[in-house]
């Protein structure tokens, strides 16, 4: 997630994140997230919207209601600063994606 008026590093290499799909989780699941950059720099996650978290690089689906209605969605981000030392690389354009979580 970027910080308030952080609009990204314009300097240096460019990147891509590539991000597979996460495939639906049932409540209690969770799933291995393997987004790369083509830059060869760690990418970050966190969670935009829905009842997860990522924990250890893994998206964890929370506590759910007990009157959920299913599939709740969540949306997972991808994202990578860059570097701002040499060799310099931008800042990539996150990718997100949506996760449902599907009636155990």
């Amino acid at each position: 997630m970027m910080p308030k008026g952080f609009a990204g590093l314009k300097d240096g290499k460019d990147q891509t994140i590539t991000f597979p799909p996460v495939g639906n989780l049932k409540p209690g699941g969770s799933a291995d997230l393997k987004a790369t950059s083509d830059s060869g720099l760690p990418v970050g996650y966190y969670v935009a919207v829905g009842p997860a978290v990522i924990d250890g690089g893994k998206l964890r689906v929370a506590e759910l209601p007990a009157r959920a209605a299913f599939p709740v969605e969540v949306r997972v981000v991808a994202y990578q600063f860059g570097r701002g030392v040499e060799p310099r690389v931008k800042t990539a354009a996150p990718v997100e994606q949506t996760v449902r979580i599907e009636k155990p």
